[in-house]
C-alpha cells in the first residue's frame, strides 16, 4: 500500500500536531505502508519524514524546484521526485497511490485538500481521502463542506468522497487495515 500526505510545512504549531503526525508515520511504517509526502524538511512534514525513515519505512518526497532551490527539501529523504511546479508536485502526489491522508497544514494543504475533493466529485479520482481532525482543526472545513450540502453546492452523495477521522489509529482503521 502507498499513501500520499498532505501537511504543514510550519515549525511553530502546537505540539499536539507534531504527535500525532510522528504516530502517524509509526502505525503507517509498521505496516508497510509507503508514504509520499511534500519533501519538506521542518514542520509536520519533517517530523513525517523524520520519524518514517528512523523506523525504516519507504518515503518519497515531492518537491517544487523553487523549494529544491531554496534548500527546504528533506536531507535524509533519498526517493526525492522535483517537480516543475506547485500543480505539477499535486499532480505528481495522486499517481500509484492507494488513498490520501491529510493532517493540519495551511493554505496548501487546504487547497490539496479541496483539489481532491473537486476531482472525487467529478469522477476524476477515486481513492480514499481521509482528513485528520486533530484538536478539532479541520471542524471549520467540516462545516463549511455540511453548508454546501444543505444548501445544495454540494449533492448528498458526495460526502462519501472525504472521511474526517478524530486520531491517527483512526485513519489506519479508515484505510481497511486492523488495528
Amino acid at each position: 500500500m502507498r499513501v500520499s500526505v498532505f501537511c504543514s510545512a510550519s515549525p511553530d504549531i502546537p505540539e499536539i500536531y507534531f504527535k500525532e503526525a510522528r504516530i502517524l508515520a509509526i502505525e503507517l511504517v509498521k505496516r508497510n505502508i509507503d508514504i509520499v509526502y511534500g519533501g519538506g524538511a521542518i514542520g509536520l512534514m519533517g517530523i513525517l519524514a523524520d520519524t518514517a525513515i528512523k523506523h525504516g519505512g519507504n518515503i518519497q518526497g515531492i518537491i517544487a524546484q523553487f523549494m529544491y532551490d531554496l534548500g527546504w527539501a528533506h536531507p535524509g529523504v533519498t526517493d526525492l521526485i522535483i517537480a516543475d511546479n506547485m500543480s505539477d508536485r499535486k499532480t505528481k502526489y495522486l499517481v500509484d497511490i492507494d488513498a490520501v491522508i491529510a493532517l493540519p497544514g495551511g493554505t496548501g494543504t487546504l487547497e490539496e485538500i479541496l483539489d481532491v475533493i473537486s476531482l472525487k466529485c467529478l469522477g476524476l479520482f477515486s481513492k480514499p481521502l481521509i482528513i485528520l481532525n486533530s484538536n478539532g482543526y479541520y471542524d471549520p472545513l467540516n462545516e463549511m463542506l455540511e453548508k454546501g450540502m444543505i444548501e445544495k453546492f454540494i449533492a448528498y452523495d458526495q460526502s462519501v468522497n472525504w472521511t474526517f477521522a478524530e486520531s491517527p489509529l483512526e485513519i489506519i482503521q479508515h484505510l481497511g487495515i486492523r488495528i
